[in-house]
C-alpha cells in the first residue's frame, strides 16, 4: 500500500464518477500506475446508481493516495467543482473516469514544471482508442514555454480544443472560477479563463491522455439533448466573446470558432428538426458578429441558411468553397 504524503502533493488528480462501472477500474489503474508518485487522486462519486461507489471505496482501501467523496448527483460540473474544492495539490489534473492516461503523464508534466518555475500550465496531446490518428499539439508550440497569449489564441481559434482534461494547471488559477452547474459544454466555458490567468504554458509533444468515445456521444443523443448541448455551447461562446470585447483579434477568433462549431453541428445533424434549430441559432448569433472581421466563407454560409437552402447546403458549401478558395 502506498503511503500518504504528509505534505501537500504536487498534483491533485480529480476524477468525477458517474455511470462508468465498466471503465472505472481501467481509469483508476492508469492513474495509480504513474511513474511519478507525488499526487493524490480524488474520486468524486456523483451519486452514481451502479457499482461505482463501491468500486471507489475499494480503491481507497487499497491505496492511501485515493480519497473518495460521495455526493448526490450534481452533474459533471458539480463533481469537478467538488473535487477542485477538496484538492490539496499545487497543480490540478482533471480526468474523466471513462478515460485513461499514459503512465508517464505526471512525470513529464512535473519535469516541465521543474525546468522553469514560471510555468503554471502544462498541455499535452491525446489519443482516441481504436483510431490511428494522434491529436498532438501544434509543433510550433511544443517543447518550450509559451506566453499565455500564444496558447490562448490557439484555444480561441479552436486549433487547440477546450478540453479541461488536456492540461495540468496551478490550482490557484482556478480561484473564483467554477464549472457551470446545470450546463454542458462546460469545458468551453472554463478553459480559456484559466489560460487567461497563466504566466507561461509549456506544451508537450506527447499524446498522454486516452479519450474514450462512447456510444452516447452528442450525435447519438436525443433531439432534446442535442439542442440543449448546442445552446449551452453558444452560451459559453457568448461569455468568451464578452470576455474579449476589448480585444478585436480574440473577439473575431471567438466568432469564427463559434460559427465553425455551429456549422459542423448543422452538417452532421441526423434530424431535420435539429438542423433547422441549429440554422436558427446561426441566424440569431450572426446578428451580433463583427462582420468586418468574419471571412467571406462564413458570410456566404449565413446568407445561404437565411435563404432557407437547407437540404442542398452541403453541395452548395463545396461549390462556394471551391469558388472563393477559402477566403
Amino acid at each position: 500500500m502506498t503511503q500518504q504524503h504528509e505534505t501537500a502533493p504536487l498534483f491533485s488528480v480529480v476524477a468525477p464518477v458517474y455511470g462508468v462501472e465498466q471503465y472505472l477500474d481501467t481509469c483508476v489503474a492508469s492513474i495509480l500506475g504513474q511513474s511519478f508518485d507525488d499526487f493524490e487522486l480524488i474520486l468524486v462519486d456523483d451519486g452514481s446508481p451502479d457499482d461505482c461507489p463501491a468500486k471507489c471505496d475499494r480503491w481507497a482501501a487499497k491505496d492511501t493516495r485515493v480519497r473518495v467523496i460521495h455526493q448526490t448527483n450534481k452533474g459533471l460540473s458539480g463533481a469537478r467543482n467538488t473535487g477542485l474544492d477538496a484538492a490539496r495539490g499545487e497543480f490540478v489534473l482533471f480526468v474523466d473516469s471513462d478515460d485513461a492516461i499514459e503512465n508517464d503523464l505526471l512525470e513529464l508534466c512535473a519535469h516541465a514544471i521543474h525546468m522553469d518555475s514560471t510555468v503554471d500550465v502544462v498541455y499535452f496531446g491525446y489519443t482516441v482508442p481504436g483510431r490511428a490518428r494522434k491529436y498532438a499539439l501544434p509543433a510550433n508550440l511544443t517543447d518550450h514555454a509559451n506566453h499565455r497569449r500564444d496558447v490562448l489564441w490557439n484555444i480561441v481559434r479552436g486549433v487547440i480544443p477546450s478540453h479541461a482534461w488536456q492540461f495540468v494547471a496551478q490550482r490557484s488559477l482556478y480561484q473564483g472560477i467554477t464549472f457551470p452547474v446545470g450546463r454542458v459544454a462546460e469545458d468551453v466555458a472554463v478553459t480559456y479563463r484559466v489560460i487567461s490567468r497563466a504566466n507561461k504554458v509549456y506544451a508537450l509533444p506527447d499524446c498522454l491522455y486516452r479519450y474514450q468515445v462512447r456510444s452516447d456521444s452528442i450525435i447519438g443523443r436525443s433531439q432534446e439533448k442535442q439542442l440543449s448541448y448546442y445552446k449551452d455551447e453558444v452560451t459559453s461562446f457568448r461569455e468568451m466573446r464578452a470576455a474579449f470585447h476589448d480585444d478585436r483579434e480574440l473577439l473575431i477568433a471567438a466568432d469564427i470558432n463559434m460559427l465553425d462549431h455551429l456549422f459542423a453541428h448543422y452538417i452532421y445533424a441526423n434530424d431535420r428538426a435539429v438542423a433547422r434549430s441549429v440554422a436558427a441559432l446561426i441566424s440569431d448569433e450572426s446578428k451580433s458578429l463583427r462582420n468586418d472581421g468574419v471571412p467571406l466563407t462564413y458570410r456566404c454560409k449565413m446568407v445561404l441558411l437565411d435563404a432557407g437552402v437547407l437540404g442542398a447546403y452541403s453541395a452548395i458549401r463545396n461549390i462556394v468553397k471551391s469558388i472563393i478558395k477559402g477566403k
